[in-house]
């Protein structure tokens, strides 16, 4: 078999930053399909076949654009929430949607934060770890999901970016 994304099937060169659902099923990924800008698309990755748009950044005045850098966002472990960045009026976002409905549940800004990447959910879904840029530097934040409390985990002059859970929830890689 070919590729799951190519420019025949997916009506786009540029196909990035998949993102796949814990159960392996559902997987969501940034394309140019739309044509006018990048967006995000939700997929059955046995079919291959888009089940839905998820932004529409060219349309929407919502979203000015999507913070992909090496990562469209990821999955919370019930297989149903996807957590993104994004900027919206010029602010950094996290933006927590329900893929089966494609409705925003959550939209926190963080007007302190210059930009926000890689998004990672926690293995209990509670909590959200990213990179934060501030003050030029990036460095690693925590997002309580049920508080909406922001802490900072580093502060040093070293980039620290692309954060991951240990398994158990109690170490970041």
């Amino acid at each position: 078999s070919g590729p799951l994304m190519n420019e025949k099937t997916s009506g786009g060169d540029l196909n990035l930053a998949p993102s796949i659902t814990p159960d392996g099923k559902r997987m969501v990924f940034l394309s140019e399909r739309s044509r006018l800008s990048v967006d995000m698309f939700l997929v059955d990755v046995a079919s291959g076949k888009v089940i839905r748009q998820l932004t529409k950044t060219a349309g929407d005045p919502h979203f000015d654009s999507l913070e992909f850098l090496g990562s469209a966002g990821d999955w919370a472990p019930d297989n149903k929430r996807f957590v993104f960045s994004a900027l919206s009026k010029g602010q950094p976002v996290l933006t927590l949607i329900d893929v089966d409905s494609g409705n925003r549940l959550m939209e926190q800004e963080f007007p302190e934060i210059g930009e926000i990447f890689n998004p990672a959910w926690s293995p209990n879904g509670q909590q959200i770890v990213f990179s934060g840029l501030k003050g030029g530097v990036l460095d690693l934040f925590l997002f309580d999901v049920n508080t909406r409390s922001l802490t900072q985990l580093t502060n040093d002059p070293f980039a620290d970016s692309d954060p991951e859970w240990s398994p158990d929830g109690k170490q970041l890689a």
